[in-house]
């Protein structure tokens, strides 16, 4: 009896064990049932994300290849702008030289100005200069008229007083010819003897030390004297004063040097009485011009040379 009790209880238990485990059998078969209903709603979820993911990575591939079209034609505009900056900068570049080149003609153009202006001004002073000549030959022309006349005057009074003179004029080179000329006038009478008067002259010569450079409206003073029979001539400042009235013959000479023009006067007691011109402006060469005046002057006026035209004058100490 025990022993079919304790095959009833070992029954029992393993009917309780086996309705426990069919029990634990049918919940885990459940709860597996369950578990892969969730998994697949998991796995379809997940699906779903991953579509949706795959979705909008496919947006974003749409996205960045947008951009990066829009950044390659932003390249291309860059380089587009590049490449008009670089040609405006070629340009301006350009521009620049032919204003350097403009500016460098202009400034060429005014250095010609200027020359044409200078050569303008010394036409316009050796017009004047030759106007003033002109003015002075013909004062000098109509004094050697009125001369003229003067002595075909004197001239035919002496033929309407039918006078016959012959004046012999005697040399006094040689003191034995003096006496046979002297005895010849004798013999030959009615004749006019004019004896030589020897009276004490009046000369002067006078030079630049060195040359110069002269300035318009200047007295040119010649500081090396040469010869001043009479005592006229200031060296200080350039005026000689004359000594004795009588007829004086003035001459003057001057030298212009390499691309240089003068032009001086003769003044008498502040007027012109000669004008003289040397022009070695436009030559590559010394011009050289020499006056001659011959004027019957007072004691006592003042003569001098004045300088017209700025330029630099040559002497070596020989030339008056």
């Amino acid at each position: 009896m025990a022993v079919c009790r304790n095959l009833f209880v070992l029954c029992v238990i393993n009917c309780y064990l086996l309705m426990a485990a069919s029990e634990f059998v049918g919940s885990s078969r459940m709860q597996f049932v369950d578990n892969k209903q969730f998994h697949e709603v998991v796995l379809s979820q997940l699906m779903e994300k991953i579509e949706s993911q795959e979705v909008r990575l496919k947006q974003l591939e749409m996205a960045l290849l947008n951009h990066e079209d829009k950044a390659e034609a932003k390249e291309r505009r860059i380089s587009q702008l590049e490449t008009s900056v670089s040609d405006h900068e070629t340009a301006l570049l350009e521009k620049d030289q032919h204003l350097m080149e403009l500016k460098t003609r202009m400034k060429i153009y005014e250095e010609n100005l200027v020359e044409k202006d200078q050569r303008i001004t010394e036409l316009r002073s050796r017009m004047a200069f030759f106007e003033e000549s002109l003015r002075g030959k013909d004062q000098h022309k109509v004094e050697r008229e009125n001369n003229v006349s003067r002595q075909k005057d004197s001239v035919s009074s002496f033929e309407d007083e039918n006078t016959n003179i012959e004046i012999t004029y005697l040399s006094t080179e040689d003191p034995r010819e003096y006496d046979q000329q002297e005895k010849k006038m004798i013999e030959h009478e009615p004749s006019i003897r004019v004896s030589p008067i020897v009276t004490q002259g009046v000369a002067f010569c006078v030079s630049l030390s060195k040359g110069a450079t002269l300035h318009v409206n200047e007295v040119i003073v010649y500081s090396t004297v040469m010869t001043d029979i009479g005592r006229g001539y200031n060296q200080h400042d350039g005026i000689y004063i004359v000594p004795k009235s009588g007829v004086y013959v003035f001459t003057w000479t001057t030298v212009s040097s390499l691309h240089s023009n003068i032009g001086t006067s003769l003044i008498i007691n502040g007027s012109v009485e000669g004008l003289l011109g040397s022009f070695g402006g436009n030559i590559n060469n010394y011009q050289s011009a020499t006056g001659v005046i011959v004027k019957a002057v007072t004691a006592g006026d003042h003569v001098y040379i004045k300088n017209n035209m700025n330029g630099a004058i040559v002497s070596d100490g020989l030339i008056a």
